[in-house]
């Protein structure tokens, strides 16, 4: 599969839209955990923030978050890089459902880049 500039584009978007959220969940979380310190410096957590970063298969990108020493790798969503659809998954690959269709939960090109399919843990269940 050809993937194009395009593609490249919008994943990327997608990847700066988890990290505002992740970077948003980082903030409140960090708050509420130095309400209750002696020491207020909220800079112990800085090593915590995660970085969006993506990998690119044959027919998917995987997008995962890590800390910056590299440590504890989690996939987020995986895309499909042919027509954007977002997917949730394991490490090794986008899930099914029990029919055994692709659990695709929202796509790249959606206005809102998927963002109201997705939370900052990976895309929303379906309901």
């Amino acid at each position: 599969m050809k993937i194009t500039h395009d593609n490249l584009t919008r994943l990327q978007k997608y990847c700066d839209l988890i990290k505002r959220m992740s970077d948003a969940d980082h903030d409140r979380t960090s708050a509420a955990m130095v309400k209750d310190m002696v020491n207020k410096d909220v800079s112990i957590f800085e090593d915590l923030r995660e970085n969006i970063t993506y990998s690119i298969g044959p027919k998917y990108a995987r997008v995962y978050s890590q800390y910056p020493n590299g440590d504890n790798k989690r996939v987020h969503s995986f895309v499909n890089m042919a027509n954007g659809d977002i997917m949730k998954g394991t490490w090794e690959s986008p899930i099914r459902d029990k029919s055994g269709k692709l659990a695709v939960r929202g796509n790249i090109w959606a206005d809102d880049l998927g963002e109201s399919k997705i939370t900052v843990f990976g895309p929303k269940y379906l309901r």
